[in-house]
């Protein structure tokens, strides 16, 4: 039987057996119907969270042999059980109601556990709530351990009915600058996505939310200026602010949650700790910002980590291989105090390493696998940007080889997979910092081409073959001091290539150059650019590079009108891109071949070009894909006479659209819906 063992003696032992059919509370053993010992799996299952009726009554459905269950038969199942579970139904302590939600079960020892953990009064949650539930509400959270901060915001948000339809967007970190804390908030919503909006048009596109921002290192003027300028221009999201010390916010309620631990008792537990426990909490104590627990150790099983979370030093959430650990405010000189010298230099070591396995390693002849990494390695380092920020700071100031060849390998992966609306200026100061000391000619060509390309806004394969009226317009004009900036770049890194006969560098160049000529206005200069990129990235067997040469191609041709060769250049990029990891690269470039197929009135090789993209960007929640390739798709369902598909695409891609909050892409899904519906 399955054992939830009690924290103080005056709460029940409750033991369920393998298949949940008889129960035991202190010693009284009692059978369950099949109804009743369904729903408690289900509970049991999702213990400590609210689980909706909708869920509940269809778990009933799938053990009812095909029978129907009227809605009410939660209820009655629900009320059953609290007759055989609980000591006193009326007053529930396990089963328990959550308004708009459903039900929650919470075994003796979770609650017991967050009883010890918050010590708050009863009506402390329900006082938050309505504080934050005003417009612009903003409360503030003093100290705490990490359980008891999460323990705070679930009531408050159970007392509010749940989360608001954009739900919860928590940004956790050790922020001392207002760059840190915007960079953070932004990778919190889109891990990995590249958006080029600035965060406040991320935020305005989101519905309803409660924005909760917690662990600030260091709360300074500059940082409560920020959050103010978020809140004035934001009126629609609410606000938990968890701080050690008062910010200078007007705020609508406030709660002490003592401190964030007591440092004596805090490193007497360190001293007890396994050592896999202590390499954890070094690893941690040298990363700045939250790891992923699947790249912290490959010893961190169950027990070590219920080590380290009681502790109360270190906040870990997320579920299964996305569990995220890092040290709570104010923990960081408890840790360094606690654990011996040998302990740190084991975790700085494994910090460094961690890294390494972040960033691909640096090779002159592919520059490509950093500058358009795969998404995979794009994911990890937008999960991971303090890391490898860190890294780069690390090795600006200590100047070791080892340290700059990985500072040139992370540079030049943070200007391919970042947002450039929201790093730019960090890397562009980190770039010029990282020039200015010695270093090889080869890593400063390469840093000086990353610069390059950040500088010049790429060409998106998804909106390749789409009319120029209906595209989105760019996130922020190309300024001209942007592009003198990339060309002086490109001049630098030409000159260092040329003299150390960097080729494939140089082959590198000819894509940036036909990029830029774009970027100008001047595709005749563009056009032998690409030409000559596409052969010579073909001769030295670089597929990424042709590839990449090619969807230039198609996109040149397209725009001037030569719709047979575009459709030649992008069935040539596809197999170059699924070959060599990059299938969500392959996936916009099939989205761009049904449109084609779309305008030529090929409906067959157009469903067979959006399927595929569908299949793959269903598989990745990669919403802006689902949200072009469905949208395209209903458009081929109108038009083989199959309306309800065609309804049901149509439905997807608004859904995809209304939660990826992209208000261009909304723009044009509202535009190429009008001009269908005038078509037809």
């Amino acid at each position: 039987m399955t054992s939830f063992q009690p924290g103080r003696l005056a709460a029940p032992k409750l033991q369920i057996s393998h298949d949940a059919r008889f129960v035991s509370i202190d010693g009284r053993q009692t059978e369950l119907s099949t109804a009743e010992s369904t729903l408690l799996s289900c509970l049991v299952a999702h213990a400590g969270e609210p689980v909706s009726r909708a869920r509940l009554h269809f778990a009933l459905r799938s053990s009812g042999n095909g029978r129907s269950v009227p809605p009410r038969a939660v209820d009655f199942a629900i009320r059953r059980l609290r007759l055989k579970l609980e000591p006193n139904p009326s007053v529930p302590q396990m089963l328990f109601t959550v308004r708009g939600k459903g039900y929650r079960f919470v075994p003796p020892n979770i609650r017991d556990a967050r009883a010890r953990t918050r010590g708050l009064e009863p009506l402390v949650a329900v006082k938050l709530a309505s504080s934050l539930v005003r417009s612009r509400g903003l409360i503030q959270v003093l100290g705490g351990s990490a359980p008891a901060r999460s323990g705070l915001v679930r009531d408050v948000i159970d007392e509010l009915g749940g989360p608001p339809p954009g739900g919860v967007l928590w940004v956790s970190g050790r922020f001392s600058t207002p760059d840190e804390l915007a960079i953070a908030t932004a990778t919190a919503g889109r891990p990995g996505l590249p958006v080029n909006l600035s965060l406040v048009e991320q935020l305005q596109a989101r519905a309803s939310t409660i924005v909760v921002i917690d662990a600030i290192a260091k709360p300074s003027d500059d940082i409560a200026n920020q959050i103010r300028q978020w809140r004035i221009a934001l009126p629609h999201l609410n606000w938990i602010v968890m701080t050690t010390h008062p910010m200078a916010l007007p705020h609508n309620g406030i709660h002490d949650l003592g401190p964030t631990a007591n440092a004596h008792d805090a490193a007497r537990y360190i001293r007890t700790l396994s050592l896999d426990a202590r390499l954890i909490l070094s690893q941690l104590l040298a990363s700045p910002g939250p790891v992923d627990l699947a790249l912290v150790d490959h010893q961190a099983d169950a027990t070590v980590l219920e080590e380290v979370d009681r502790s109360g030093l270190v906040r870990i959430s997320g579920r299964d291989a996305g569990r995220r650990a890092t040290l709570i405010t104010g923990a960081t000189a408890t840790v360094a105090a606690s654990l011996s010298t040998s302990d740190q230099r084991h975790g700085q070591t494994k910090a460094r390493r961690l890294v390494e396995t972040l960033v691909p390693d640096f090779r002159i002849d592919r520059p490509w696998d950093l500058l358009t990494p795969s998404q995979e390695v794009a994911v990890q380092a937008a999960r991971h940007h303090p890391l490898i920020n860190g890294a780069i700071d690390d090795a600006i100031v200590h100047r070791r080889s080892r340290d700059l060849h990985v500072a040139t390998s992370a540079i030049s992966l943070m200007c391919g997979c970042m947002p450039r609306a929201l790093t730019g200026d960090w890397l562009r100061t980190r770039g010029r910092r990282l020039l200015e000391g010695p270093h090889l000619p080869g890593h400063a060509a390469m840093v000086h081409l990353a610069l390059a390309w950040l500088e010049t806004v790429p060409f998106e394969p998804l909106f390749i073959g789409m009319p120029s009226h209906q595209r989105p317009e760019r996130p922020r004009s190309m300024a001209a001091h942007h592009l003198e900036t990339a060309r002086r770049h490109l001049q630098q890194a030409q000159a260092l290539a040329e003299e150390h006969e960097l080729e494939h560098l140089q082959h590198a160049m000819l894509i940036l150059r036909a990029c830029w000529a774009v970027e100008q206005g001047r595709p005749d200069e563009a056009r032998p650019l690409a030409h000559e990129a596409r052969l010579t990235h073909q001769m030295s067997g670089q597929a990424t590079g042709q590839a990449l040469a090619s969807l230039l191609l198609a996109e040149l041709c397209t725009r001037r009108g030569e719709a047979h060769a575009g459709d030649r250049w992008l069935s040539e990029a596809i197999p170059l891109l699924e070959t060599h990891h990059r299938p969500n690269l392959a996936a916009q470039v099939r989205v761009a071949l049904g449109r084609m197929a779309l305008a030529k009135e090929d409906t067959t090789q157009a469903a067979l070009h959006l399927d595929a993209a569908l299949v793959y960007g269903r598989s990745q929640t990669d919403r802006t894909l689902v949200a072009l390739a469905a949208d395209l798709m209903s458009e081929v369902e109108h038009r083989a006479g199959r309306t309800s598909e065609a309804a049901l695409r149509r439905r997807e891609a608004r859904r995809a659209l209304l939660r990826l909050g992209n208000p261009r892409l909304i723009g044009i899904h509202q535009e190429f819906r009008q001009s269908t519906d005038r078509v037809g």
